[in-house]
């Protein structure tokens, strides 16, 4: 019985020893993902936005038929953001817009808004086609949540944001 134990023990070893020779590590792929500390790969962007707006009344008379025009529907705004990417295809940012819709000789009040959202960046290029530092041009899609705040009537409302975004890496 000593005698078959001590070949059982010896041959589970040496399976042990077998197994050890068939294990290949694999290269580093074009696609894994390395994450960074906390402080790593953080960003800020300003720009300036162009935004339109559909009114409750508007939506109930024609909703989303024609896409609204005229200044006083449409203007330009300003935007901070910043943001985190957590892996090269994975990032959220955090954008708060500034605007103004129409003006006070239009005689529609120059009502002022802020909006505050958070959005999940998709960046296309590095998910498709592997991180490359040096890329040139990345796609980032993006879609968000969050609030709306008109400053001249003290309201609240509720944002939904959709988006492209485009970078450009800059040879310096």
């Amino acid at each position: 019985m000593k005698r078959l134990i001590s070949l059982l023990a010896v041959a589970s070893m040496l399976m042990g020893v077998w197994a050890q020779d068939d294990v290949q590590i694999a290269p580093a792929e074009k696609y894994s993902v390395t994450t960074n500390g906390f402080w790593h790969n953080w960003f800020v962007s300003a720009d300036a936005t162009w935004s339109a707006f559909y009114s409750q009344e508007r939506a109930l008379v024609a909703p989303f038929r024609k896409f609204p025009s005229g200044s006083e529907h449409t203007n330009m705004g300003l935007s901070l953001a910043f943001g985190k990417w957590f892996t090269p295809g994975l990032g959220l940012r955090t954008k708060l817009g500034l605007w103004q819709w129409g003006k006070e000789e239009q005689g529609i009040g120059g009502d002022k808004f802020w909006s505050l959202n958070e959005q999940v960046l998709f960046n296309l290029s590095n998910l498709l086609r592997g991180y490359n530092e040096q890329r040139l041009w990345n796609l980032i899609p993006y879609i968000g949540a969050g609030i709306n705040r008109n400053m001249s009537h003290s309201h609240y409302s509720t944002q939904l944001s959709a988006g492209l975004l485009n970078t450009f890496r800059i040879k310096i």
